[in-house]
């Protein structure tokens, strides 16, 4: 927060530590070409990377095993157009995440109030709306699609 914010009655204020980490992760994220299919500025859970791990042994003939085709294949790869895939469907939301951090950054760097209050209801709109529709995205991959690749992969889980 600024000065001006700081003095707001009832404003927590974050140490300037807080606030440097903040700005830097903001930055970055609107440093990011989030429209990219192949997009690789995220960090994947643990639990991720070791089903990954045991994909490659568990399905050595999928052309997506880490071990055989790297990520950045996968999308030139021949085999592509035959598998349903999620990658695609998952663009607009990095970049809807972008908008968000957009009009956050807005917000901390006006001290005008009018245009403080109309970025943060800009960005929260933004990410409500995004939420739902990932909300929805997420229900035809848990009852769907999840399901369809445990039938057709038997073997992977």
């Amino acid at each position: 927060c600024n000065s001006k914010q700081k003095e707001r009655k009832g404003v927590k204020t974050m140490s300037n530590h807080n606030h440097t980490l903040l700005l830097e992760r903001l930055h970055k994220i609107l440093s990011q070409n989030r429209h990219v299919l192949n997009f690789e500025h995220y960090t994947p859970s643990p639990k991720h990377v070791q089903r990954m791990k045991e994909l490659s042994t568990k399905a050595p003939h999928l052309y997506n095993n880490p071990k055989i085709t790297p990520r950045s294949k996968w999308f030139t790869h021949e085999k592509w157009n035959h598998n349903s895939q999620m990658p695609p469907y998952h663009i607009h939301y990095r970049e809807e995440m972008q908008k968000v951090a957009k009009y956050v950054l807005d917000a901390y760097n006006t001290t005008h109030p009018t245009f403080l209050l109309k970025n943060v209801k800009n960005a929260e709109s933004c990410y409500r709306g995004s939420m739902r529709g990932l909300h929805g995205h997420v229900q035809i991959e848990e009852y769907a699609c999840f399901p369809l690749y445990q039938r057709v992969f038997p073997e992977v889980d």
